[in-house]
């Protein structure tokens, strides 16, 4: 009797804690909406309709879409057209959540020219999505060298990876100064839930963010029963044309794009000899050393000449070969070509079996004189080029921009 009024009482304060668990279960879903309204006001709106699948590679699949067209007669020659689309798609499963989608918007044009004078766009194509991912599981905390009950600290590792855009002021709140609910923007966050079932401890929302690694340490004891849950949202949110702003006055964009990649995959470590077996079989260990994720590389400086120029950036070794992918982001070449040149330029160095891969940030009035026998490519604008290097070559790379 004591037994079911400790195992009752300890389910009635995970309900009251927000750490209830359920068996061990995965889901995908949807919302949000797409509206072409040709005047000021939320008027138009389609609601989205997620579909859910089950991944025959294991997991569960959700895919979001909108394909809307709308189009305003002015005059017999002349209309106001309004498009709104939308591919998104996720994937849960134990230990991994991820996504993307894409998204179009467009209010076009921003005025007309008339007989009876200029008829400008007062209308709207908008866009609200979200994909919420979540998958539940259950464990045992198990040793072969420490005795049951051993205190311990399990450490659960989120790594998150990815982002993306829209090609519009977005996040900027009150200061916004093109009109799109203030809020538009392509992210995503998640959270954790952990629950020991037998000390009652608890982590609630613990939360995690883009391209970071969010590492939560949670107390235990060997034999305990841990209770796991992740959720992560995907949203995408836009706005193209005019509402409640001044025409002619306030930005005008006929046409907004946003996209948006990313995936979570959560790892459970505990101290040596000391494991989390789950309920499903998923093996939460990381193989090896978790993996490290490289953002934000930025280097400022004068760039000086000869043997006085700025040299900045990573390096990366390496046994075997390795891809490293460069891009260029920014303004257009062809319209500031003062700006940045990307260059590449390849030597071949007795490295023995270390592979370095060094930025060099330059601009076009301070480049020396290439020599004649060292070979050089010029990347174009907007472009990603991904190149294999060999133990033995070390490239020398000139983009404003490295990614892993």
């Amino acid at each position: 009797m004591k037994t079911r009024v400790i195992k009752l009482l300890a389910a009635l304060l995970a309900v009251s804690s927000g750490s209830a668990f359920a068996a061990p279960n995965l889901d995908a879903t949807g919302s949000g909406f797409d509206g072409l309204s040709p005047s000021s006001g939320p008027f138009g709106r389609t609601n989205l309709t997620p579909l859910t699948t089950v991944d025959p590679n294991g997991g569960f699949k959700v895919s979001i879409s909108a394909n809307g067209q709308r189009i305003e007669q002015v005059d017999a020659s002349h209309s106001f057209d309004f498009v709104a689309t939308l591919n998104g798609n996720g994937t849960a499963n134990f230990g991994s959540l991820g996504g993307s989608f894409s998204f179009l918007l467009q209010a076009k044009p921003e005025s007309i020219a008339t007989q009876s004078g200029t008829v400008y766009n007062y209308g709207h194509s908008e866009l609200v999505s979200h994909m919420r991912l979540t998958f539940n599981d259950s464990g045992i905390v198990n040793s072969g060298t420490l005795p049951a009950g051993s205190p311990v600290t399990m450490r659960f590792i989120i790594i998150n990876r990815g982002g993306g855009s829209v090609s519009e002021p977005a996040g900027l709140g009150s200061n916004n100064p093109h009109y799109n609910d203030y809020f538009s923007g392509a992210n995503s966050n998640g959270y954790v839930n952990l629950f020991d079932e037998n000390s009652l401890a608890h982590i609630d929302d613990a939360l995690f963010f883009e391209n970071q690694i969010t590492v939560i340490p949670f107390n235990s004891a060997v034999g305990h029963r841990v209770d796991l849950t992740a959720v992560y949202s995907i949203d995408g949110i836009g706005c193209a044309g005019l509402d409640d702003q001044i025409p002619g006055v306030n930005p005008f964009y006929q046409e907004v794009q946003g996209q948006f990649d990313a995936d979570t995959t959560v790892y459970v470590q505990g101290p040596p000899g000391v494991s989390f077996t789950a309920d499903t079989g998923h093996a939460y260990a990381p193989d090896t050393t978790v993996p490290r994720l490289l953002g934000n590389i930025s280097t400022r400086g004068f760039v000086g000449t000869g043997a006085n120029v700025m040299i900045g950036g990573l390096s990366s070794k390496a046994p075997r070969q390795s891809r490293c992918c460069c891009a260029r982001l920014g303004l257009p070449l062809d319209r500031h070509p003062s700006i940045c040149l990307a260059l590449c330029r390849i030597q071949s160095l007795n490295c023995m079996r270390a592979m370095a891969v060094s930025l060099l940030l330059t601009t076009i009035g301070q480049l020396l004189p290439m020599r004649p026998r060292s070979p050089h490519l010029v990347l174009p604008r907007r472009i990603r080029q991904s190149v294999r290097f060999s133990p033995r070559s070390v490239p020398t790379i000139t983009p404003s921009l490295c990614a892993e």
